[in-house]
């Protein structure tokens, strides 16, 4: 037989296989292609649930903070109508009305109506069914509710429901209904393809909201293949039909809190055309390239040794940067062999070469950094140098003129004035140095007392008006008729306000204008300082309070100074548990520096408040005989808080550790606990919660004091929804504590044995 007849055998024989693995290969990657669609659409629709979730968590957790308004405590409902109706601006582009109702689910409040005028028969009776008040009153937790739809407009509408407890009774349900298909538009974080649709379905298998056709099927329930599916299993896959007929692939999870499923469903050509269309394209060109192998196969011998050249080609590509395609696979051993041993070093080659590179990158961006950091360093020490020479000479200057008698009369006041403002100038450099010396090595203290804001404000305005003065500057000050107390220092305080007016002087231009206002914002006091100013670009507002860090650090900029003065506001604020932030449009646009402080809270006196939980009413502030357990890591704070509470004629006992106060709580079943939060081996938080799963009887019912170091906002609700029911930040003063305990111990006899 000669070598052609063997070489056709040989096509054939090899080309029949190729066209079937070729084939398998395609079905292979489709399906690979599919699972990987599949889990795609999975994993888009856990995000969605997740980020539901979370837009309900954020719902939950709104209501929440509006039911801990004051006004429920004592019955004040048009006090509340009006903070709920704040409440409701502020989420106005997702809810749609606040509802307030007994637990029995008739509505006490609802923002669709006027404080006082009667509410309608339909919102009254079905704005929002009774038995998911009733759930919600009877499990006392929040709930989500199904789809229901308003009587008046006609508007699907989903409802957060959550309970306002008092003393351990729920008083109210407080409500927010929102449309349903806005849920939709705010969980769309990442586009979804044009082909695929996106729903919503409820505990009831009821369509929430859809992104094709929500107007019509809204509302409707889910098909039966649906149904059936998602009541399986919390996530998932299948194939079925429609509410509009069309049978397609479904991905679909459950969110945890609401019980809602979040459901995508993707055409089935979408996954089943590319298929089929491989599979014929892979055919026809398979069966061409076998008969085009066929007629030529006697002069396709050198395709023998195509794998030994394609293996060279390779391995000569292996000493550069960008390697060659694998060679094929053979059947000769040695060659299959040899084929795998280069491509397991090119393998290990290209590891090399990454980690080469990606350490060359490294070194690059820490370098970088270096060279950013001495050259800020060297501009630092620059600007130090000029600002600390430039008063020196002036001073040394007029000095020496005036020891040299060569200055008349007329002009030695001015000497003295030049002499006085440069050294002032000089001072004020070295108070921002020892300042940012003491943030940065953390010995910044306060001196901490009840401080009167409007009137540092009014001075600090007073002070800076000659120097806005004299640039014919309109400086206007807005402060409030009422009284705004801080607990700080005043001084620190004053230098804050100080340092943001000098700030706003000195980058204003002549017959500018820089506003000064003070307002209460809620338990905050805001002061706002803007100006008309240079102006603030938007590629250093973002560092505009770091350290050192100055928009224009060059030799020919136009205003003086270190850069640390922003850098000393935000660290003071920051103390007084309270923040900072600058706003600006651009340069030559003004800019605006917003500082919110904590109000101080109203020192109590031999009244108590109407809620029950600032004092027994009518009763003296004392804690003699009040048994109070301590527990704090530190020795000396131990002392401290022992020997103040003993003074007062309380009866304290401390102990270091979590553990030991554990034990101590069920021994002693103190009237208070005043608690530090991090401590090692196990902190307050965990102490607390330990203490709230306990039964009544044992101990779980103990008033709580968490005194802390950690005095921002966030750590105070943190310690107070964990179970505290007051929250001080250290340093305190003795007679703070004492009245602190003094709130506790009325309020556990309140609890005990009030009605």
């Amino acid at each position: 037989m000669k070598l052609r007849s063997h070489l056709v055998r040989l096509v054939l024989a090899t080309a029949v296989p190729l066209l079937l693995f070729a084939v398998m290969v395609v079905l292979l990657y489709a399906a690979g292609q599919r699972e990987n669609i599949k889990r795609g659409a999975m994993a888009t629709a856990s995000a969605l649930a997740i980020a539901l979730d979370r837009e309900l968590s954020g719902t939950i957790g709104a209501l929440e903070v509006l039911a801990t308004s004051q006004y429920l405590d004592v019955g004040e409902l048009r006090g509340f109508f009006e903070q709920a109706r704040r409440a409701l601006e502020a989420q106005r582009d997702r809810w749609v009305t606040i509802v307030l109702a007994d637990p029995s689910g008739q509505p006490r409040l609802n923002l669709l109506a006027p404080f006082g005028a009667p509410l309608p028969k339909e919102v009254a009776t079905s704005e929002i069914a009774t038995p998911w008040i009733k759930e919600a009153a009877a499990t006392g937790s929040p709930i989500v509710s199904n789809l229901f739809v308003e009587s008046v407009a006609r508007r699907p509408l989903v409802s957060v429901l959550v309970p306002v407890v008092r003393d351990g009774t729920v008083r109210y349900v407080l409500a927010a209904h929102f449309e349903s298909q806005t849920l939709w538009q705010r969980l769309r974080q990442e586009s979804l393809p044009r082909e695929w649709i996106g729903g919503i379905v409820d505990r009831n298998k009821v369509l929430i909201a859809r992104t094709h056709e929500s107007g019509r099927l809204v509302g409707r329930p889910a098909t039966a293949v649906t149904t059936e599916e998602i009541g399986k299993a919390s996530q998932g896959w299948f194939h079925g039909p429609m509410l509009d007929g069309q049978s397609r692939y479904g991905a679909f999870s459950r969110s945890s809190i609401s019980g809602w499923t979040i459901l995508l469903r993707m055409p089935t050509a979408e996954l089943d055309g590319p298929v089929w269309r491989s599979v014929g394209m892979v055919v026809g060109v398979g069966a061409l390239l076998t008969a085009i192998a066929t007629i030529f196969a006697a002069l396709v011998a050198r395709r023998i040794v195509s794998p030994v050249e394609s293996m060279l080609q390779f391995a000569t590509g292996l000493g550069s940067s960008t390697l060659a395609h694998p060679p094929p696979p053979s059947t000769v051993d040695e060659v299959q062999r040899l084929g795998e041993a280069l491509q397991a070093s090119a393998v290990v080659l290209g590891q090399r070469d990454a980690a080469v590179r990606q350490e060359i990158e490294q070194r690059k961006r820490v370098e970088a950094a270096l060279q950013e950091a001495d050259r800020r360093k060297d501009e630092f020490l620059g600007t130090l140098s000029h600002e600390l020479r430039t008063p020196l000479n002036a001073i040394l200057g007029w000095v020496r003129m005036l020891r040299s008698g060569t200055l008349d009369a007329a002009a030695a006041p001015h000497a003295l004035e030049v002499v006085e403002r440069n050294v002032n100038h000089q001072s004020r450099l070295i108070t921002d140095l020892l300042d940012i010396s003491r943030i940065i090595s953390g010995t910044l203290t306060l001196e901490v007392g009840v401080v009167e804001l409007t009137a540092v404000v009014a001075g600090a305005v007073e002070a800076m008006r000659p120097t806005s003065e004299a640039k014919s500057l309109s400086l206007t000050t807005l402060l409030p008729d009422d009284a705004l107390p801080i607990r700080g220092d005043a001084e620190r305080l004053r230098q804050v306000v100080a340092n943001l007016l000098s700030n706003a002087v000195k980058f204003t231009p002549n017959r500018g204008q820089v506003v000064v206002r003070l307002v209460r914002a809620d338990d905050r006091a805001r002061l706002i300082v803007s100006d008309t100013g240079t102006g603030i670009s938007a590629e250093f507002l973002p560092y505009i309070f770091e350290r050192f860090r100055q928009a224009d650090s060059s030799s020919t900029r136009a205003h003086a100074g270190l850069g640390l003065g922003l850098a000393i506001v935000r660290h003071i604020v920051e103390l007084h548990g309270g923040s900072v932030h600058a706003e600006s449009a651009g340069e030559d646009k003004g800019a605006t520096f917003t500082v919110d402080l904590p109000l101080a809270a109203p020192v109590a006196t031999g009244a108590a408040g109407a809620s029950g939980t600032s004092g027994m009413p009518g009763e003296p502030m004392s804690v003699k005989g009040v048994r109070v357990l301590i527990v704090d890591d530190d020795a000396d704070s131990r002392e401290l808080l022992t020997t103040v509470l003993a003074q007062h004629g309380a009866e304290p006992t401390a102990v270091k550790s979590v553990s030991d106060a554990l034990a101590t709580v069920r021994h002693l079943r103190p009237d208070a606990l005043v608690c530090d939060i991090a401590m090692p081996g196990g902190d307050g938080f965990a102490l607390i919660r330990q203490v709230r799963s306990w039964p009544t009887g044992e101990g779980g019912d103990v008033p709580a004091l968490a005194l802390t170091a950690y005095a921002r906002p966030e750590d105070r609700d943190r310690a107070l929804a964990a179970g505290f029911q007051l929250h001080l930040a250290k340093p305190v003063e003795p007679e703070e504590l004492v009245e602190a305990v003094w709130r506790l111990d009325c309020r556990r006899r309140l609890g005990r044995d009030g009605p």
